[in-house]
């Protein structure tokens, strides 16, 4: 990328980083930003934390592994801390990692401040790992935040904010939580270079001081034990049990969910599948009584996805059918449809063919068409497309592992066809109780909506809908203002995740948990014992 011009320093102690900041730093170098100096810091504290969490940091969590710092800023000087104010007012921008105590006159020399990750300063500050107490106390996500430090002590403008999934073990939260945000100081140096970051100079807000400060011998002990546990329960979960997805249909528009808090609708179930089998991510077109309806058909024999047809005339529902054209020979699911040009479009999530592709119904919906690969290179989950004020806009969701779908990427297109260009603010939002595209959007008096997956429970728990506040080729902005949850009462209580408009009604998708058959559970313990590394035993 072309030099943007921005020059920052790092604050830090010692000679080394964690590897995690070692990735914000080369992601800033990626976008051209340049390291001019090194503000060497007095170490910190000796870390209250027992000698065993410590040595368990050092081996188990790969985020944490220590990088050379002259292997990452090699050219950048040195500078005392007594002397960094005077030095840094020649830089945009200073990093602090892992130091703690330091004045305001260094805090507001860089032209654009003094940057921190919450859970660095925390741990500088007080002792608090990040992501240790969330594993602990089962917290359903772990929240990171990116913030300019004011003079102020105590107070910080907020430039990022995100929250990830809490996942099973510490080294794994870690890695998701730290790793998954590293980028964030480089992705504001480029807000800064297209006149995009006046957030920067919001007022800053007082931040309390965490609530937990370095874990005892006890709460080791207990992370450890907790750690186990939920090992052993996803394993078994693994082993025995299933989510089973069902396609059903609501007698009401979609805009009709907009303003309901927590809407829980009377859904028509029209098709499940055998055991071993589901039907899912259902979308359809309407004509009178009729609605053809294109959905996810979950094949145990090739134990992955197909696109399948129903038609719903009345109340009769044809049976499912393979369609013409749209097997990719990878997991297919979520078939968008759309209207173009007096044509039907069908953009199916084929992430695992690396590329984004769109079909044609030649004739609906028997047969299809492949027309072009709007996106190669293309590896995100449930592409949606809108066209709305003279532009088409798509939406996708990155997949790093099931269930976590933090990351909002959105693209734009004068025309279908393309161009497709990522919007510069992409990943436009860090949430895994938001991002990951759920339906169709919709507009209400001239306002846009858009329905989303709220994994942060479970994967698919239920759908959120989001409002569209701004939308142009330089900003994003959007809100929740309504979730549609799952009947606890009806026949698929544990999930909901794609709420399509058909029409005056409204398609959706419902999953509930069921124990596997013993062939299921056998072919399952082999495969986990073969990702453990645990080969069939002889004869």
């Amino acid at each position: 990328m072309e030099n943007m011009g921005l020059r920052f320093g790092v604050a830090c102690a010692g000679d080394t980083l964690k590897a995690w900041q070692a990735k914000a730093i080369e992601e800033l170098r990626r976008v051209g930003a340049r390291p001019a100096l090194v503000v060497r810091c007095p170490a910190p504290a000796a870390s209250a934390a027992p000698p065993l969490f410590q040595a368990y940091r050092r081996a188990a969590v790969d985020a944490e592994r220590a990088v050379d710092l002259a292997a990452i800023v090699p050219d950048a000087p040195r500078v005392p801390l007594a002397d960094a104010a005077r030095v840094a007012a020649d830089l945009d921008v200073l990093l602090v990692f892992g130091a703690a105590g330091l004045d305001g006159a260094l805090l507001s020399a860089p032209r654009h401040g003094a940057w921190s990750f919450r859970h660095d300063a925390q741990e500088a500050s007080s002792g608090r790992p990040p992501g240790f107490w969330e594993v602990l106390t089962r917290a359903r996500l772990t929240e990171v935040v990116l913030q300019r430090l004011d003079a102020a002590q105590g107070a910080a403008v907020t430039l990022k904010r995100g929250c990830f999934k809490t996942m099973l073990t510490y080294p794994a939260n870690v890695a998701s939580s730290c790793e998954g945000s590293a980028a964030w100081p480089a992705q504001v140096c480029a807000d800064i270079a297209r006149g995009a970051a006046a957030y920067l100079e919001a007022p800053p807000a007082a931040e309390p001081p965490p609530a937990e400060g370095a874990p005892t011998h006890s709460d080791v002990a207990r992370l450890l034990a907790r750690t186990a546990k939920n090992q052993a329960a996803f394993m078994a979960w693994r082993v025995f049990l299933q989510d089973e997805w069902c396609v059903g249909i609501v007698d009401a528009p979609i805009h009709t969910f907009v303003g309901q808090p927590s809407a829980r609708p009377e859904v028509r179930w029209l098709i499940k599948g055998e055991p071993g089998s589901f039907y899912a991510d259902p979308f359809g077109i309407v004509d009178g009584d009729r609605v053809s309806i294109l959905c996810e058909y979950f094949d145990p024999q090739l134990r992955r996805g197909v696109l399948v047809g129903l038609t719903l005339d009345g109340d009769r529902l044809s049976p499912a059918r393979r369609l013409l054209g749209l097997d990719p020979g990878v997991h297919a699911s979520y078939p968008f449809l759309l209207r173009h040009g007096g044509e039907i479009y069908c953009i199916p999530e084929t992430c695992m063919a690396g590329k984004l592709s769109l079909y044609r119904a030649d004739p609906f919906p028997e047969r299809w068409v492949h027309v072009a690969d709007l996106l190669d290179d293309f590896h995100y989950a449930d592409a949606t497309v809108v066209h709305h004020e003279g532009r088409f806009w798509l939406w996708a969701a990155d997949v790093p592992y099931p269930g976590n779908s933090p990351r909002l990427f959105v693209y734009h297109a004068p025309d279908l066809l393309g161009p497709w260009t990522p919007h510069p603010a992409n990943p436009v939002k860090v949430d895994v109780g938001s991002a990951r595209p759920g339906g169709t959007p919709f507009v209400v008096d001239g306002q846009l909506y858009r329905p989303a997956q709220d994994c942060s429970r479970s994967y698919g728990g239920r759908i959120v809908i989001l409002r569209v506040n701004r939308l142009t080729p330089t900003e994003y902005d959007e809100e929740v203002v309504a979730a549609v949850e799952p009947d606890p009462g009806g026949p698929f209580p544990q999930g909901l995740h794609t709420l399509s408009a058909v029409g005056e009604r409204t398609l959706v998708d419902g999953k509930r948990t069921r124990r596997v058959s013993a062939q299921d559970i056998r072919r399952k313990a082999l495969k986990v014992a073969g990702r453990m590394g645990l080969g069939r035993p002889p004869g």
